[in-house]
């Protein structure tokens, strides 16, 4: 995972010391756009959508669940952790219900729109138990346009410096437990354990994804990352822990480990798989899966590996979903972080 962008020394605007970096001022104070840290700095923050018709409205949002990728070992349990959950999430200011008109092949919500039929919803992020729906249509974009690398590849500098590719996917399996915490510092930084390749040359040395700068959209687009499949924090090393993955992926990924961690401390014990099926010969992940797994639940997760940047808003909805399952499960309400 990607480290802070600043000093911990220096003070943020707030004046405040030893503090992750905060979101832009004007985002402070207002519901669903907290100061949100590290995340805050690299989600976009945007709360108005021109149309198609060039119309600017406000940014309305929906994150929507998909009960097959939940197992609470109990019907009724799922039902009303839905219930919980979709009235925590009316608590968002840009929230609106989603009637969902359009799936993919496997279920996943596509396209729907708001009750009153006026607006219309489309997939902005999905996560597998939840896929989170805004009232701005992006382009679908396909980062892996190849199955194999280009023959260039494999005589290129990128490739000879960096470990080899043994397998066909890299998986990592660890326990979280409430107290875990792993504070020592990674002896070797990501680019030089990757034989002093950065993730955006690396991928761009495969000839797998399209090129970045020609496409539209640009100001959503941000380089390439080395992303850690068990995070630092949770005792992760770089040794077959390294994907090359898009920023959007790797943040994705930040907002699970969150989440995985704020779920150890009232269940005092995750277990967690991470799965990441490879292009053949590279470290390039096609996507990342999760499984979360408790004795009472399981949640499965899919980070896509796409280009579009998170919104800061997909947050709260973790982080009500969250509150949901600890309530129904646990019996008692969380205290809010």
């Amino acid at each position: 995972m990607a480290g802070r962008t600043r000093s911990s020394k220096r003070k943020n605007s707030l004046g405040k010391k030893n503090s992750l970096p905060l979101v832009p001022k004007r985002e402070l104070g207002q519901k669903g756009y907290k100061k949100g840290g590290l995340l805050g700095l690299r989600s976009t923050h945007f709360k108005k959508v021109v149309t198609k018709t060039g119309e600017t409205v406000e940014l309305k949002t929906d994150a929507v669940i998909n009960p097959k990728k939940i197992d609470l070992k109990d019907s009724p349990k799922l039902e009303a952790l839905k219930n919980i959950y979709y009235k925590k999430i009316r608590e968002i200011p840009s929230n609106r219900r989603t009637i969902i008109t359009e799936r993919s092949i496997n279920g996943s919500p596509l396209k729907g729109h708001t009750p009153t039929k006026k607006t219309p919803m489309y997939a902005y992020s999905k996560y597998g138990f939840l896929t989170f729906m805004t009232n701005k249509e992006i382009p679908s974009h396909t980062r892996i346009t190849a199955e194999k690398v280009d023959a260039s590849f494999l005589a290129s500098d990128a490739f000879k410096s960096a470990p080899k590719v043994t397998e066909s996917k890299k998986k990592q399996s660890f326990v979280v437990r409430s107290n875990t915490h792993h504070s020592k510092k990674l002896r070797t930084s990501q680019n030089a354990y990757m034989g002093d390749n950065s993730a955006t040359d690396y991928v761009r040395a495969t000839k797998l994804c399209f090129d970045l700068e020609e496409k539209e959209n640009k100001e959503n687009i941000k380089p390439d990352e080395w992303n850690h499949l068990r995070a630092h924090d949770f005792g992760g090393g770089q040794k077959d822990n390294l994907v090359a993955c898009s920023s959007r992926t790797n943040t994705g990924g930040m907002l699970t480990d969150q989440m995985i961690r704020n779920l150890a401390n009232p269940f005092k014990k995750i277990e967690v798989d991470v799965e990441a099926p490879l292009i053949p010969e590279t470290h390039v992940a096609k996507y990342i899966e999760y499984t979360i797994r408790h004795e009472s639940f399981s949640l499965s997760a899919r980070l896509e590996n796409t280009p579009v940047t998170p919104h800061i808003i997909e947050k709260e909805y973790f982080s009500c979903f969250r509150k949901a399952l600890v309530e129904e499960i646990l019996g008692s309400p969380t205290p809010t972080p």
